[in-house]
């Protein structure tokens, strides 16, 4: 599968500084400050990842920040790859109102990264 829930800051890190510019709000939230309160997806299609796209758990409702790199056909599978391959991120992504109403009475960070 291509779409993915990405877990390793590191990874993350070394993806987004290959344009610091472009990505320092994302960087900045790597610390362990902003860390519970993201979710991070990528796209790889052979791999590697290709895009990255961050989900602002906090505060409502939620945010999505998609910045594409090239290719940037990439981040259009990213996002559309994620409503097909995983209801649950594409709940959060797509339809906040829908979201908000499936965390009632569920911790606060259910992916599957650990912090």
């Amino acid at each position: 599968m291509a779409v993915v829930e990405l877990c390793d800051r590191g990874l993350l890190a070394g993806f987004l500084r290959r344009r610091a510019a472009v990505h320092a709000y994302e960087l900045g939230d790597l610390d362990d400050f902003f860390w519970p309160r993201t979710r991070w997806y990528g796209w790889q299609p052979d791999g590697r990842v290709e895009q990255v796209a961050l989900l602002y758990e906090e505060p409502e409702p939620p945010v999505l920040l998609a910045l594409a790199d090239e290719p940037e056909r990439g981040m259009a599978d990213l996002l559309h790859g994620s409503s097909a391959s995983s209801p649950s991120a594409s709940t959060r992504i797509f339809r906040p109102a829908s979201w908000k109403r499936s965390r009632r009475g569920s911790s606060r960070r259910a992916s599957r990264c650990r912090t």
